[in-house]
């Protein structure tokens, strides 16, 4: 089945933000698209970062010789199936009505793209937003119509350029885009396995957070991730409070209240749940 999404996120060496920008396309208020990561050699826990998504929405490809961006971005497009494609970096984090708006305007029109605005955040804390121009180029601000409307019959069947008109835009900021140094903590070769899935499921439910309607299934998933680690961690009221909503989000099954329950014994989480070799 044809997507009517496709994102692609290149990305290399990005463990501390890769998962922040994935959740942020997932965590669209519709869930018709494909999220195309495509990792160019990461030796730092970037695709284990990916890899805790845990969505059937998600591909992963993995360069077989040392590229540059563009040539990731080539082939990530090269992979998409949507009828309208978008390219994004791990500091970029979609608004969860991103898609949606740019998927209404290009239904109105013949448009070969959709351009919106955003919000840049400075390392400084600052921020500023910025505005779609023509030739406008920041990730994600850029979405290109790949394949006609399924209900134009005069449409042609294969890839092509098929818009008449030129691209339009949207006013309002649909996209976040953050700048600053990487975490430290995924520099470290020798830091704890749990602390960094901690932070990715963390980051990831803050940016669920922002939805208006969340997945309930992502919700569950990174709070059982965050609870399981902050247990490994020693780190009890985190565990019990994140393994708490895992069980309220789903109450008829037996492992979320197992895991809740060992948790608010800390003698018998620590013996329970064994620290995550590196």
């Amino acid at each position: 089945m044809v997507p009517r999404f496709s994102v692609v996120l290149p990305v290399k060496d990005r463990a501390d933000s890769v998962c922040r920008a994935a959740v942020g396309v997932l965590a669209q208020t519709f869930d018709d698209l494909e999220l195309i990561v495509v990792d160019l050699h990461s030796t730092d826990g970037t695709i284990e970062a990916v890899r805790t998504v845990a969505d059937d929405r998600v591909r992963i490809l993995h360069c077989d010789e040392p590229v540059d961006l563009d040539r990731a971005r080539a082939l990530g497009l090269g992979h998409a199936r949507g009828r309208w494609s978008a390219v994004i970096d791990a500091d970029t984090v979609p608004r969860p009505r991103w898609l949606a708006r740019i998927g209404r305007l290009g239904d109105r029109t013949d448009a070969a793209s959709v351009t919106c605005g955003g919000v840049q955040h400075h390392g400084d804390g600052s921020m500023a937003e910025v505005t779609p121009m023509p030739n406008f180029c920041r990730p994600g601000a850029v979405v290109t119509r790949r394949l006609p409307p399924p209900s134009d019959p005069s449409a042609p069947d294969s890839e092509g350029d098929v818009a008449r008109s030129g691209p339009i835009s949207t006013p309002e900021p649909l996209l976040d885009w953050f700048d600053g140094p990487v975490d430290p903590a995924f520099q470290d070769p020798d830091a704890p396995t749990d602390e960094r899935l901690l932070r990715w499921a963390t980051d990831a439910l803050f940016t669920l957070g922002n939805s208006p309607i969340p997945s309930a299934d992502l919700v569950a998933h990174y709070a059982t991730v965050a609870g399981v680690a902050a247990a490994r961690l020693h780190r009890h009221p985190e565990a019990q409070r994140m393994l708490s909503v895992a069980r309220r989000i789903r109450p008829g099954e037996l492992r979320p209240l197992l895991r809740w329950a060992v948790a608010t014994v800390p003698p018998l989480s620590d013996r329970v749940f064994a620290a995550t070799p590196n």
